[in-house]
Order: structure tokens, then sequence, then C-alpha cells
């Protein structure tokens, strides 16, 4: 298992020419889609609409590569000052695009019989339904102007509120048994045999929390404050109908998701007994220019962390599917990126627990119904926390007691009985 993955068919380095050359390239491919977004009405339709994909299509893939370098260069140590100072460096001149893009958007929804062009172009067919998204969506875009303003300001807001949160919890010191460790080792001594190394884990963890309470108070605060704002200006009439709109689903399957999730948590308050979350964290990066995949995971040779592999290892195989379509089609929303996820750890589990016999059988049913508990309620109750949240931060500023309370709220909603007062995780 390697300890830091290899970057090299990306970039070898910061100072690898090739990278050098395509930062300094950079302005050039802003530039040039910007002279396209300007010439858009001036020639026959179709064959703008043509460019205009095309030109999409190249500089997502350049922004691609150049983007995604410094992204995990700065996952991998979230301290490297490089790979901070160079995603920002790019984000600014990405935000520049902003108004260009929404020009390109509103001219395509603009377009009379743009269903009839569609199917009379194969290349255009492929683009379908990114097409129509689009038409569909144009509705909640600003001015070109106020779009533009909104993408440079973010780069000092939203996105920056959240890369600081990032940096408080990754390196945050947590004490422990008189050495200095760090968030993800400690819980993952939630997984320890030792029920008093698990008890001390769990104190040392929230101890921990007061250090960054304040600037991820603030952070949280600015980011849902910010996200209330836009989806005002935008029209939409909450921040879960804008989520609900991005992710391709209809409230009526949300209610009908949470209407069966509330329906069986007594089934699962019954089974419950205290436990938090999953261990440390895991992501994986598609980098379908590429044909590859990037996964980062804690991994110690626990069941949990074959699990969580599995569930990286699905993300891999949903990107390996992915690089058949163009570039433009490789997006996709949260409910379809965990589909082959969470299916790969059913296979997993499924095949693992068939081939185990007594004690150990049991110990994978047992960690099965832990995961499955786990989605259930803590799922649910993040959901409660942000409707909270958003609907609060409207009229008020939350400082951490306050957000502590929602969030030991959400949890004895979710939780029910199946969680110990005393032991509660007001950081969550």
């Amino acid at each position: 298992m390697n300890q830091e993955w290899s970057l090299d068919k990306l970039y070898k380095g910061y100072d690898d020419p090739a990278f050098i050359r395509d930062m300094e390239a950079l302005p050039e491919k802003i530039e040039a889609y910007r002279q396209m977004a300007a010439s858009l009405g001036e020639g026959d339709v179709k064959e703008q609409l043509i460019a205009a994909l095309k030109a999409e299509e190249e500089l997502s893939l350049f922004l691609g590569r150049l983007e995604l370098f410094p992204d995990l260069k700065s996952e991998a140590n979230t301290a490297d000052e490089q790979a901070a100072a160079f995603k920002a460096k790019i984000a600014m001149q990405r935000s520049t695009l902003k108004k260009d893009r929404t020009a390109v958007e509103k001219w395509i929804a603009s377009i009379g019989g743009l269903q009839e062009l569609i199917d009379g172009d194969a290349f255009l067919k492929e683009y379908e339904y990114f097409l129509l998204q689009i038409k569909k969506n144009a509705a909640h875009l600003l001015s070109d102007e106020v779009e533009d303003v909104v993408a440079r300001l973010d780069v000092s807001a939203g996105w920056a509120w959240s890369n600081l949160q990032t940096h408080l919890t990754s390196g945050v010191e947590v004490d422990f048994r008189g050495e200095k460790t760090n968030l993800s080792a400690i819980r993952n001594m939630a997984y320890s045999e030792d029920a008093a190394v698990r008890r001390e884990a769990y104190e040392a963890e929230l101890a921990a929390y007061p250090k960054i309470a304040d600037p991820a108070a603030f952070a949280l605060n600015n980011i849902k404050s910010q996200v209330n704002t836009l989806c005002a200006l935008r029209g939409y009439e909450s921040p879960l109908s804008m989520t609900l709109d991005e992710s391709c689903m209809t409230r009526k399957t949300l209610e009908a998701m949470l209407k069966a999730m509330r329906r069986y948590l007594p089934k699962f308050h019954a089974y419950f007994y205290p436990r938090k979350g999953k261990a440390g964290g895991a992501f994986c990066a598609g980098a379908p220019f590429l044909k590859q995949s990037f996964v980062l995971t804690n991994f110690d040779g626990a069941l949990g962390d074959v699990v969580t592999l599995a569930h990286e290892l699905g993300h891999a195989y949903h990107n390996r599917n992915l690089e058949k379509n163009r570039i433009l089609n490789t997006d996709y929303s949260m409910p379809v990126a965990e589909t082959a996820s969470t299916f790969n750890e059913v296979v997993i589990m499924n095949a693992a627990i068939a081939e185990a016999e007594g004690e150990a059988k049991m110990a994978l049913l047992e960690n099965q119904l832990q995961d499955t508990t786990q989605i259930i309620c803590d799922i649910y109750s993040r959901y409660l926390f942000e409707t909270t949240v958003f609907a609060e931060r409207e009229n008020s500023f939350l400082f951490p007691p306050r957000l502590n309370e929602i969030m030991l709220d959400a949890q004895r909603q979710a939780y029910g009985d199946g969680l110990d007062e005393t032991y509660m995780h007001p950081y969550m």
C-alpha cells in the first residue's frame, strides 16, 4: 500500500516544465474561450453550437489536469504551501470565466428548435442530456455581470471558508496518552478491541475540538449564509430545492426515502449501541483524461478499511465506465455517485459472509448491521442538522454552543434511545 501516491502521470512536480508551461498557457486558454463566447450569434447556429461544445471540452480537459495536481498534493499534505498557492491561483483565473460561460449557457438556452438540432447531428446527440439541462437551468442564471462577481468573490468566500475548515480539522493536534496524534488516527481507535482505548479516544477527540470550534463555526456560518443568499438570488425557495435540482432528484423522491427511514428508525434504535461514524476519511478522484482514478484512504487492515477501499474502488469502477463518454458528460450528481460504491460494499460483504462460519460470520453480520445503521441514523441526523442550520442562519449567527445544541438534538431524533446521552458527539 503506497503511503503517498505518484502523480507523475499528471506532472512530476511544481518544477516540471510541463506544469510550468500549462500554468503559463492558462490565460491564453481562457482568452480563447472568451473570444468564442463573444462570437456566438454571428453565424450558423448548429456550427456554433458544436464549436462551443468543443471549446468547452478542450478547456475542461486542460483545467481538469491542471487543477487535479495541486488538489491531490494538498489532500496528501494539507500543509503544502505551494499546493495551496497554486490552487488559489488557478481558482482565481477559473473564476474569470464565469461571465463567459453564463453567456454561452444563456445562448444555448435561447436556441429555437434545440431538440431538432440535437436529433439531426450525432455529435450533438451525445450531449443531448447536457444541453437540455443547460436549457432547463437557465431560468436560475443571474445576469452575466452578477455571475462574474459571484464567481470571483467565491474564491475569497465559500471556497476559502471550506479550505479553512479542511485545514483546521486536518491539522488540529489530539492529546492521547501523553502523545500527539491527529483526528483520523483518533477516530480509527473507535474500532479498537480495547474498550478503554475506545473510551479514551472518544474523550480525547472531544477535547480537541474546542481548539478549532470558533473558526470552524465562522466557516460553517459563512458558507451557509452564502448559499442562502445565492438561493434567493437565483429564485430557489430553499437550499434544499437547489440541491435537489442539482442532484436531478424530485422532492417526492427525497420525501419517500426520508419516510422509509423514519418508519424503520425504531428497528435501528432497538439494535443500536453507542457508535459514531466511519473511521478516518477516504475519497476517489477520477481523472478521465488519464483513464485513471486516484484513491486516498486510511488503511490499517481492519475490516472497515477493506470495505472502505471497496467503496472507493466502486467509484473507480464508475469512473472507468465514464471514460467512454465525452468529457462534458462525465459530471454526475451525488445520488448517482454513491450507487456503484455502495453496490461494491454489498458485494464484498456478501462474499465475506458467505465464506465465513461461526463467530466470524456473526462478526461480519454485526459489521454490516453497524454500517447500515450508521447510514440511516447518521445521515438522517446530518439532514436534520443542515435543515435547522440553514433556517436559523437566515436571521442569526450560530456560535459553537448553538451549533452543538442543534447537532445533539439532531442525534436525539435520529438515534432515539440507541445512544447513551452521556456519550453523544456535539461536534459531529
